[in-house]
């Protein structure tokens, strides 16, 4: 019998993310959360034929499959880094890197989203409406102070102070999504699809900057010259974002695709320590490309390549506009078993602020690189139910000045041999994360 109705739901969609202080600033932004692109190299400009994939391009809502149908998930997010410091030895030589802090968080996210999809002789028309979460700007981190107490007789000196700092928050999407996909079944031009994605944004930003002084320095030095420090901000978000995609499929093994983003205006109000905030915060304006070729196998194969351009400049002045590259294969095996490879390289900027040999403030741009590798696979539960699996690894590191200044510490008595003091460019940390993404979806159809 002809099926005239088909719902999708996306039960579960479990994403380990890694969420960073680098970002914090900006905001992590949410580019992709299907489980079938993730395997893929978060590819799916083109043929990307779930409903999340119209993230990526708003014209994969009109190759959505059935007539109606709806994507649920819930995304998991973990977060690890690492900060160490270089260790010399007696004679002032390199010896090695000590972790003196490791924070791993977890949070938490949903999404949604719906179509309709109206067919006629040769054209589809489709509608959808979604939320999603965008830009995440949950942060947490701790570190413990030690002064220099007993370290020479191999215990643990005390701790003297413990550095907090706490973000939290969400900027959300609501979109209305529209589509039009025409078949022409011409010699050099089959088909083309073109959509249109209108978002109203909304969400609030908390970040907490702390440091607490602990009752073993006040047993050490006066309380009335310890304070605490303590500083807060937060932002309201509002804004309109719009997205235009187009597909074409070329021939039977091939389709080009393209999506734009224009730059993206926020309304923020906010306060800082209670000073209040009225400003426009920007997300950038962003191109992606995309091909899809199907070779002559007799296992249906799918490969996808793509670029994206990032406008980086549009957030801030002194960033460098950025370019992404990514591959994806999906290779169905025997028994219709897909098996998903990827790989995307992503560059993403870092604004780091110090003080020079004359006693200006410098604010300095560099970039870091971020290479991924993905895989993935689905297979059958039962007749109407499927699960997808993927898993992302990549990695990063670089240098940073110290989160809370070491001169902060220097207090009489709190120290016996040492006297702490800032550390530039000359002793930076090195910050070290791996990011393991698992994404995970089932998908149910009548």
């Amino acid at each position: 019998m002809k099926k005239l109705i088909t719902i999708t739901i996306l039960l579960i969609i479990g994403q380990l993310f890694s969420y960073s202080l680098l970002e914090r600033n900006n905001g992590n932004i949410i580019w992709n959360n299907d489980a079938r692109s993730a395997g893929m190299g978060n590819t799916g400009i083109v043929g990307g034929f779930r409903l999340f994939d119209t993230n990526l391009n708003p014209a994969n809502i009109s190759l959505q499959k059935g007539k109606f149908g709806t994507q649920i998930g819930v995304n998991l997010v973990q977060d690890n880094e690492s900060r160490s410091l270089p260790i010399f030895n007696f004679f002032d030589s390199y010896t090695a890197d000590a972790t003196y802090s490791s924070n791993i968080n977890i949070y938490d996210h949903y999404s949604f989203a719906s179509f309709y999809k109206f067919s006629l002789k040769n054209m589809n028309i489709s509608t959808a409406l979604s939320y999603r979460p965008l830009v995440d700007y949950n942060t947490n981190y701790v570190e413990e102070v030690r002064n220099d107490d007993s370290s020479n007789l191999g215990a643990y000196p005390p701790i003297i102070a413990k550095n907090y700092i706490d973000g939290s928050g969400l900027l959300s999407q609501i979109s209305f999504t529209n589509g039009l996909n025409y078949d022409l079944n011409k010699k050099y031009l089959k088909s083309f699809t073109f959509g249109f994605s209108a978002s109203y944004l909304t969400g609030s930003s908390k970040d907490i900057r702390r440091i607490e002084w602990t009752d073993a320095a006040l047993a050490l030095v006066n309380p009335d010259t310890l304070l605490n420090s303590y500083h807060k901000m937060k932002k309201d978000y509002t804004g309109y974002k719009f997205d235009l995609g187009l597909t074409a499929k070329i021939s039977d093994r091939f389709s080009f695709g393209l999506s734009f983003t224009p730059k993206t205006t926020l309304s923020v109000d906010g306060n800082f320590d209670g000073a209040e905030i009225n400003d426009d915060e920007y997300l950038p304006s962003r191109i992606n490309l995309g091909i899809q070729y199907l070779p002559r196998n007799i296992m249906k194969t799918v490969f996808n390549a793509e670029i994206n351009f990032t406008n980086w400049s549009d957030v801030n002045s002194k960033y460098n506009n950025t370019v992404s590259y990514a591959i994806g294969l999906e290779h169905l095996l025997y028994y219709s078993l897909p098996l998903r490879l990827g790989f995307r390289y992503d560059t993403v900027n870092y604004l780091s602020t110090y003080t020079n040999s004359d006693n200006e403030s410098v604010t300095s741009n560099d970039e870091i690189n971020i290479p991924t590798f993905t895989a993935g696979t689905g297979f059958k539960l039962m007749k109407n139910m499927n699960l997808d699996l993927s898993v992302q690894y990549s990695n990063r590191s670089y240098d940073a000045l110290d989160l809370f200044p070491d001169g902060y510490y220097n207090h009489a008595n709190l120290w016996n041999y040492i006297q702490p003091t800032n550390r530039g460019w000359e002793n930076p940390d090195t910050v070290t994360e791996n990011f393991v993404k698992l994404f995970t979806s089932i998908t149910y159809k009548w």
